[in-house]
């Protein structure tokens, strides 16, 4: 159920992340990303246990997945499966979508980094994506 480049985290960070790229904050952003360690260009979504309430008791009814964009995927006994591919965003997909551009600025820049640092993830047919053996 978890979305395909997908990175799980608590969902308190989620909460968090989300929070600083809705105010545009940055510096917020930047301390969830180095202390999540999260890939700017992964999906992240947390993991939540669903609940229902009968005659004032609330029990387990499932697990759902969350997402940048809200509910992505959930499979509750009351309710059945299913999935919500608009809310698998990653940070720079969610940052746009808010128009927050400070954050979506230090997302590209930290996703640049990261390509810098690990050629082989550098997008196909890029000079980098050859065998270190061809390189000049």
């Amino acid at each position: 159920h978890p979305p395909d480049r997908s990175q799980p985290m608590e969902p308190e960070d989620l909460e968090l992340l989300r929070r600083a790229i809705d105010a545009d904050d940055a510096r917020a952003l930047g301390a969830v990303l180095a202390r999540t360690r999260l890939d700017v260009r992964a999906v992240p979504f947390a993991e939540h246990v669903a609940t229902v309430v009968d005659a004032g008791v609330e029990r387990p009814d499932g697990t759902e997945w969350h997402a940048l964009g809200g509910r992505s995927a959930w499979c509750r006994t009351r309710g059945g499966e299913g999935t919500d591919e608009a809310a698998l965003l990653s940070c720079a997909d969610y940052a746009r979508a808010r128009d927050a551009t400070r954050c979506a600025a230090l997302v590209e820049i930290l996703a640049k980094a990261h390509v810098m640092e690990h050629p082989r993830t550098a997008p196909c047919g890029s000079d980098d994506d050859r065998p270190s053996s061809e390189h000049s």
